[in-house]
Formats: C-alpha cells, structure tokens, sequence
C-alpha cells in the first residue's frame, strides 16, 4: 500500500484559518443573464478546521489557445486574476475518455490501459471490467471522510442502458449525461444518482449543468464535511445528435451567445494551412485546404468561441457562489479540459488525436489557500497529477504508487513569495514519491486518428510515443510513430512544429525519398538531442509510480546527469548511441506491449563503477 501522507497538511492548513463571509455579484454573462438560483449562505465554522475542499471544471476538448481574456473573462476575473495559470499543461492522451481515466485514476495510459472511447479498448464497460469504479479519485476521497459530487460528462459509454445496470460509484450525488445523448447541446440525458435517465429536450446543456453544479455545492457546504465537487459541461465539443452517431457537427452556442464573434477567424498561424505539407505519418499526406473549407472552419471556430461562452459564466458563477459561502479560503476551484483541438493546423479538419501541440495542450488555472493571486507558471505538468495534487491534499490512501507527481499550487508559500520546494523529502515527513521533475510529459496514442465534420476523411490506425521536454532552457517535442517516423522540433524557434529536425533531407513533397537515418550523436546536433528525447521514452514507455516522474533517474542511477542540458556533452554520446531505439513492430490499433519495443531493463542504465552503459 502506497499512503498518501498527510503530515504536511496539518502544518498548512493550521495556516489557512477561514475568514469572514464575503458577499460578491453573480457573474454576468454576455447577453441577456440566465436565471440563478444564488443564495447566501453561512459556511460552517468547522470548515476552517478540517482539509481542504476542491471544486473541478472540466471543459471537453479545448485547446490552451481558446482560453483568453477576450473569450472568457470571467475565467480570466476569477482565476487568472485571483489564482494562478500553468500555461504548459497537457492531456495524457488526446482523445475523451482515456484522458478522463488518466485523471480519476492518476495514471499514463499504458498503466490503466482504458485507450479508446469504446469497446474493445476504452468506455465506460471497459472502466468497470478493470475494476475501477471503486478504485479511483471519488471512491478515495469518499473513503478518507469527502463529501462527494459531480455533474455533467464522466466519460464516453455511461449510456441509456447502462445508467443501472453499471451505476456511477464513489459519489453522494451525480447526474452523469448518458450516450447516445451526451453531446446533443438541447437535448441531454442524465442519469440522477444511478436512477433511470432523464430526457431535458429543449434546455441549454451548459446552463442546465452550471445550475446543478451550484445547487451541489451548497449541498455540500451543508454537509459539513470537506467536499469534492465536479462540474463537466461538454462544450465546446462538437455535437452528435442521436439519430446518426457518426456525424459530427459543430458546437452550439446558447442563444443569447449567437450574435457573438461574428468576425473571427482562426489565427493564421505558421502551421495553418500551410503551403508545403508538414507533420508526419498521414497527415503529411493531406492536401491544402481550399477557400470553401477554410471558411467552414472559421465559422466552426465562431461556433466553438459561442460554446464557451456559457462554461465562461459557468465558472464565474461557481466561484461568486464560492465566495458567498464563504469557503474561498479553505477551497481550490479548478479550471482545465480533457483534451486540445485544432482547425486547419498541418492542413487537418476539425479533431484532437495527434501529439502536436493544439491536440495535447489544454488550460490550466487554480485558485486557493496559498496559490498566488495573478500567477503564471510555464513548469510542465498534466491531469494525472491533478489527481495526485488532490490525493496528496486529502491525505487519501491508494493501493497503487500513482503516476502523477504534487503540483506547486499545493505548496505553501514563503514570505518572499515563493513556493516551498522542499514538500515531498524525508524531512518533511512527505511521501517523496509523490515528487518528482516539472520538465517532461508523456503522451500515448494506440488507436485511430479522428476527423469530424463534413470533410471528415477515413479514420486511419495510428500509434505514437510523444515527449515533451522542457529543461534549464531547452524546449523540445519528440515523437516516434508506429510506421517507423520520428519527429524533433525546438519549441524555442518552432512552436508551430513546421520543421522536423529529423526529416531525410533528399524528402521532397509528401513521400519519404529515403528512409529515416539511424539516430547517432555524430550525425548532427538534432540527432544528439534526439538520441537523449528516444532514451528518455524508451524508459518511460511502460514506467509506473516514481519512475513516471524522475526523468533521469533510471539512465543515470548514480546522478552522473540530472538534466537535458548535461546529457547533450559529448562525452555521453557512446552511452546513448549505444541504448537501443524505441520502434513499433505494426500499427494496429490497441496497446500492446509487445508491440513496442524493447522495453526498458536496469542493464541498459549507465553504469557508473564500471564507466559503461549497455552491452
């Protein structure tokens, strides 16, 4: 059993005495107000005395970008302003229902191994069957005296006729959507704590959650327990209407949001649209848009900004609703989505399951006791350790070493302003396998790349590894595809990911003139990097628990090198050419083990007594 300390929690909040309600004016939205059911109510005096509460928004497939004053301000009111954002924080596995497990579970995917939206590899059944549904975030917090509740989407395959039969576990309260009806803005289905659905045709999806939301946190408030509550509207995702499950449409906005954006366009970017094909495996492959589907991509984009409008007065009704109960002190509210989402980039329609950047990037922004107000943070993180950060707060207990490592915002903060970096040491009676480095994500993909609208073409099987690295100044993404492409970008110059540092350099147009070269340090400089960024995966690929989070513990068990910028002297480059290089043996879609290989074994790591790595 790994046990989530909760020592450092006693000196914090010891700190974090509640002050005084504060009354505040419900968040006005843009357009004609919806109806609120605010009051104002007292908050216990126990609360000041008891662990933290957290309150989680979650909005479905949108990308960092999108997360703007000029779209949301009351985002930017209420949690940038009084909170603090992390600007590099990235989803697992860009596609819904894996990254959602990846945060109620604080594990990569190829630990819980939930990989797709349906049946055979991923859904709700699937969540069940691996037995899940009592072993995860909720079921935790439920366990260690949380009141818990959660509204809106869970995951993809809670559906009609299953809200009974495999009901949502580890809640007080819930009122998950149900597929088919999910994603149909006016016209929703919801199960209410496991009873048999309930059809709202006609009610504003978002609104309809919002208001559920607020009445569960003043439920919760009333328990006079610390409480969890989750609030997951679906915008703004595309719609699929139940008659045909296969058509995805644009996002709809409320009505009172309609007349919004109506000059917008998608920000022509580098990587829009591009002139010469970029990118890698199919997607190389796509040619350029032309003027009709450019324009129904902007109007897509209007469409998306519309939708968000109403997750914008969602969160700042739930955090005036906060401040009202007077339990801002005592509360983290969490703003982020499962997964990114790109229009036009590398010439591609509307979708989300690649590794570059709008696909995996999404917003991050925390408020509560400690976090500083106005804060901006570019350390790498994602969603597992969300769940770990909660976890660890908690002071829960787990029968498995998550993956996810405590996020500064649960650190406290010094008198000059900075966060203590010592939580997680021996000598802070922390768990210190909560730690680890802020520098590295890992993304996973095993099964089809996805297209929606009306110039969808054909799903493609597609696997990748991808890694992010972000060390002392170096900014780099690196991918290795089951068809044998591997791709390198420096995220200091090309962030758009318009360059691949490892493309033969005799490729002209789409097709591969020659096959990739072997990556040896010699060749070039992008090589050295790369032979470091494919050791690192190749590690991390099957890791669990701590060997997630240190990135160079595992190569360099002796701490010979502790950082990317070590690892490129040349005195390292026999060791890493001589570590064997991550590959695919096919690219059928699931995960596989044996499909990627080899895997990582101790005697592979540097040696230091003997100054030798692998045989």
């Amino acid at each position: 059993m790994v046990v989530v300390s909760s020592s450092f929690l006693t000196t914090l909040l010891a700190l974090l005495l509640l002050t005084s309600a504060t009354s505040a004016t419900p968040a006005q939205p843009r357009g004609a107000p919806p109806a609120s059911n605010a009051a104002s109510l007292s908050s216990p005096s126990s609360l000041s005395r008891r662990a933290p509460n957290f309150i989680y928004i979650l909005s479905d497939d949108q990308d960092a970008a999108s997360a703007t004053r000029d779209v949301m301000p009351h985002l930017a009111r209420t949690l940038s302003e009084g909170g603090s954002n992390y600007t590099h924080f990235y989803t697992p596995m860009s596609i819904c229902c894996p990254s959602r497990v990846g945060f109620l579970r604080s594990q990569h995917g190829h630990s819980h191994n939930v990989t797709y939206v349906s049946a055979p590899f991923g859904g709700w059944e699937r969540y069940v069957e691996l037995g899940y549904r009592d072993d995860a975030l909720p079921s935790w917090l439920q366990r260690a005296g949380y009141h818990t509740s959660y509204v809106g989407k869970l995951m993809n395959g809670n559906t009609l006729t299953n809200a009974q039969s495999v009901a949502v576990h580890g809640f007080n309260r819930s009122e998950i959507l149900l597929d088919p009806h999910t994603y149909a803005f006016t016209n929703a289905t919801y199960s209410v704590d496991g009873g048999p659905p309930e059809n709202r045709p006609g009610e504003y999806s978002t609104d309809h959650i919002r208001d559920v939301g607020l009445s569960m946190l003043d439920e919760a408030v009333k328990s006079d327990q610390p409480f969890f509550v989750g609030i997951a509207p679906i915008g703004p995702h595309a719609e699929l209407l139940p008659a045909d499950k296969s058509v995805f449409l644009p996002p709809v906005s409320a009505p009172r949001h309609a007349h919004l954006f109506p000059d917008a366009t998608i920000p022509r970017t580098p990587s829009f649209n591009p002139d010469r094909p970029s990118g890698a495996y199919t997607i190389r492959n796509l040619t350029r848009l032309d003027d009709e589907q450019v324009a129904y991509l902007d109007e897509w984009y209007r469409l998306r900004l519309r939708s968000l409008q109403s997750v914008d007065e969602l969160i700042g009704a739930v955090v005036d609703r906060a401040e009202q109960l007077g339990i801002l002190d005592n509360t983290y509210i969490i703003y982020s989505s499962d997964n990114g989402y790109t229009l036009g980039s590398h010439r591609r329609q509307p979708g989300k399951t690649t590794g570059y950047e709008q696909d995996i990037r999404v917003p991050f922004f925390v408020r509560g006791p400690g976090v500083p107000a106005g804060g901006l943070r570019d350390d790498v993180h994602s969603n597992i350790d969300v769940s770990a950060t909660i976890a660890h707060l908690a002071g829960v207990e787990t029968q498995y070493e998550l993956d996810g490592r405590v996020m500064p915002w649960a650190r406290p903060v010094g008198r000059e302003g900075k966060h203590d970096k010592s939580i997680g040491t021996a000598a802070d009676g922390v768990d210190g396998a909560l730690t680890g480095t802020s520098t590295h994500h890992l993304s996973e993909y095993w099964v089809y790349l996805l297209d929606e609208g009306k110039y969808a073409g054909e799903q493609q099987a597609a696997l990748y590894r991808a890694l992010r690295v972000k060390d002392d100044g170096a900014n780099w993404a690196y991918t290795v595809w089951c068809n044998g492409e591997r791709e390198l970008y420096d995220m200091n110059v090309d962030p758009h990911q318009m360059n691949n540092l490892l493309l033969p350099p005799s490729t002209n147009g789409t097709a591969l003139a020659e096959p990739f070269a072997p990556l040896q340090s010699r060749t070039s400089s992008s090589h050295r990097v790369a032979t470091r960024l494919d050791a690192l995966l190749l590690n991390l690929k099957n890791c669990k628990g701590r060997a997630c989070r240190e990135l160079w513990t595992a190569l360099f068990p002796r701490g010979e090198v502790q950082s990317l910028r070590q690892a490129l002297k040349t005195e390292w480059d026999a060791y890493f050419d001589a570590v064997p290089r991550l590959h695919y043996t096919n690219c059928t879609p699931g995960f596989r083990r044996e499909n990627e290989l080899p895997d990582w074994s101790d005697d592979l790591a540097y040696d230091g007594a003997k100054g030798k790595g692998p045989k």
